[in-house]
């Protein structure tokens, strides 16, 4: 179910001082870009060439207006020179055309001939629309589509956050700013995926719309989505750095400390492994040997998901995993998958880098050999809890033509960084609340911020940073970054002697 709310104000009085300034002598000038506001009343100030208004002796300045582009004028409003501003209502939305007459002491006209527009002004006070779809499947998949709608929408306002079980707060989603489209990612674990989006027309009407969706069973595999028999891999592929990679804490095989880290090292010989209950008989076979892959995972407990093939009329009477800590010279026996059924939950001691292998014993026990020295892993996982390490540069404001821009610097070092590692956040105010300035983004160590004419007078600035794994960096800017927008002038007021 989507939530949509609308922010826009019709009853305030408003100067459009601001976007245009309506020149009352002089040839008429060729109207700009419209100018856009969400309210219905509206003040137009204009500048006076003061020499120009003596000379005529003007008594007068007349406000006309059009809004059927210009084809037909009337006249709504009659002001003193030194007014300085007209007061205008608009009967409705639509396009306004303005132009403006000075009346002489004798009441002529001026300009003199037809009127031309030199101010438009278009009125829309109604908010887009904003519709949004959360689906969520068995497997884990989340899909988010949204779809908006409005005559002056503006797309590039268009942002979308997520909050599901598995993340740190609302996360901005990356997405390529359309009226309408979908992004999907995948969650680990059950419960609410909730989405919000914000987006804004040309008059700054705004729409929130929410929405969400309930995981209610555990996904089979965020990396195997397809293959029922898969119940819970480890949690992070080095090709798909977004899945998450804690999965949380849980029942662990036992491991003998009294022999190394793991139960039992594996020697080149099977007859000579120490007697287990059901000791296999070995087919004298090697494993099939699949393609080394590499998971990367930020907690030292994590699950191996796994496919049974080849399963006799015997069945399965276990499932054995086995590990190396040196890429396959020296294997251990890690332990049995007591249930026979993926996946296959473990811990490690520490972080580091950890091969696996796994071997199926047939229900008459059959099985092929344990992985010998030197055999290459079948699955390669790092364990890395560190976070990067990340540090702000000082701000600095954009000069010259480009003084709405800030430029933003960092340094950002780890071992292994996701594919699109930084997020960039901005506040008034050091405790919050933090707005999203971009998604997640390449590693350029720099970004030229172009923030709009709302922007607070000091801002601080966050960023957000991710490794391979999942880890999450945070730092924030030490100080704020004023925002100065002004361009100092100077008189000169008098002259004195120096003696």
């Amino acid at each position: 179910m989507t939530h949509i709310r609308h922010t826009a104000s019709t009853s305030a009085l408003i100067a459009i001082a601001v976007f245009a300034v309506i020149a009352v002598t002089g040839p008429s000038m060729r109207a700009a870009d419209p100018v856009f506001t969400n309210k219905g009343r509206f003040r137009i100030p204009y500048q006076l060439d003061v020499d120009e208004i003596k000379r005529l002796g003007a008594s007068e300045i007349q406000l006309h207006v059009s809004t059927d582009k210009g084809r037909n004028w009337r006249r709504v409003d009659s002001v003193p020179p030194v007014a300085g501003k007209f007061t205008f209502d608009a009967a409705g939305d639509g396009d306004y055309a303005f132009a403006v007459r000075t009346v002489d002491r004798e009441g002529e006209l001026h300009p003199p001939g037809p009127l031309t527009a030199s101010l438009v002004v278009t009125v829309d006070t109604a908010a887009p629309s904003l519709q949004l779809e959360v689906e969520a499947s068995a497997e884990g998949e989340v899909t988010v589509r949204w779809q908006a709608d409005d005559i002056h929408l503006d797309v590039d306002s268009l942002r979308l956050e997520h909050l599901d079980p598995t993340s740190d707060g609302w996360q901005p989603m990356q997405i390529v700013a359309t009226d309408g489209g979908q992004t999907s990612w995948a969650v680990t674990g059950v419960g609410s995926v909730h989405v919000r989006g914000t987006i804004s027309d040309e008059a700054g009407n705004e729409t929130i719309a929410e929405a969400e969706a309930n995981i209610t069973t555990h996904p089979n595999s965020p990396l195997l989505p397809d293959r029922s028999q898969v119940r819970g891999p480890i949690a992070e592929n080095e090709t798909n750095p977004n899945l998450p990679s804690d999965l949380g804490e849980g029942s662990l095989p036992s491991i003998n400390p009294s022999n190394g880290p793991f139960s039992r090292p594996v020697s080149a010989t099977p007859q000579q492994q120490p007697a287990v209950t059901q000791q296999p008989r070995w087919n004298n076979m090697p494993a099939p040997q699949a393609v080394t892959s590499v998971r990367r995972v930020n907690s030292t407990t994590f699950q191996i998901g796994y496919e049974l093939d080849d399963v006799g009329p015997s069945g399965v009477s276990s499932v054995e995993l086995y590990l190396s800590e040196d890429d396959g010279q020296k294997w251990y026996h890690y332990g049995v998958d007591e249930d026979g059924k993926s996946p296959f939950q473990l811990t490690v001691p520490n972080d580091g880098t950890y091969g696996f292998a796994i071997r199926v014993k047939s229900g008459v026990g059959l099985a092929h050999n344990p992985p010998q020295p030197s055999e290459r892993p079948e699955l390669v996982v790092v364990v890395d809890r560190k976070p990067p390490q990340a540090t702000i540069l000082p701000l600095k404001q954009g000069q010259g033509t480009s003084p709405n821009q800030l430029v933003i610097e960092w340094t950002l070092t780890d071992e292994a960084l996701a594919e699109h590692p930084v997020a960039l956040y901005f506040a008034e105010r050091q405790s919050g609340p933090w707005q999203p300035i971009t998604g997640w983004q390449p590693n350029t160590g720099q970004y030229t911020w172009n923030f709009g004419p709302d922007m607070p007078k000091q801002v601080f600035i966050r960023l957000e940073a991710r490794d391979a794994a999942g880890n999450i960096a945070r730092v924030d800017s030490d100080a704020p970054m004023v925002i100065d927008l002004s361009r100092p002038t100077a008189r000169i007021i008098e002259v004195e002697s120096v003696q």
